[in-house]
């Protein structure tokens, strides 16, 4: 998982390649997801970010609410450990979206 620092720079390094980078990470702990979401919500310009693995799998539903711009689902079989299928996330999102 990298730093706060590194994420900055991983991102910088990205947006010379494209408009909207991806950043995907494996958060060790709580601690490391905290900081993923802050420095997504601290995001100046679009940017995508997701977390790998099942461990914190529930981050893929709430992302979105902190800036990144997509969710990487599947629809029948996942090609990625901790893959939401399309609707099953879309409920979730539902339940959390604040109306």
């Amino acid at each position: 998982m990298p730093s706060p620092d590194d994420l900055r720079a991983i991102e910088r390094d990205l947006r010379s390649y494209g408009d909207i980078p991806k950043i995907a990470v494996t958060p060790a702990s709580a601690h490391d997801l905290l900081d993923f979401l802050s420095f997504t919500l601290d995001a100046e310009k679009p940017i995508i970010t997701t977390v790998m693995g099942g461990e914190f799998r529930y981050a893929r539903t709430f992302l979105p609410f902190f800036g990144s711009e997509t969710v990487y689902c599947h629809i029948g079989t996942p090609t990625a450990e901790g893959q939401y299928d399309i609707r099953e996330l879309e409920q979730v999102q539902e339940l959390l979206a604040y109306r």
